[in-house]
């Protein structure tokens, strides 16, 4: 398991969702993109789709442990 943040722009939102719906995801770096941890940057807001309210409802609470 590897944990990483993708995307910090417009195309964040719909990456998420075709990454969703898709049975394997593969993402290709190079070292440049490694770093040592997360949780160094700003905190990211959500983006939602009104189609994927509920579903994005639910994976927050859950995440967040509410």
């Amino acid at each position: 398991m590897i944990n990483l943040i993708k995307g910090h722009g417009g195309a964040l939102l719909h990456e998420k969702i075709v990454a969703s719906a898709s049975r394997e995801l593969a993402i290709i770096v190079d070292e440049a993109k490694l770093a040592d941890g997360l949780g160094r940057q700003p905190p990211m807001s959500v983006a939602v789709v009104a189609s994927g309210l509920e579903i994005t409802q639910k994976f927050c609470r859950k995440t967040a442990g509410l």
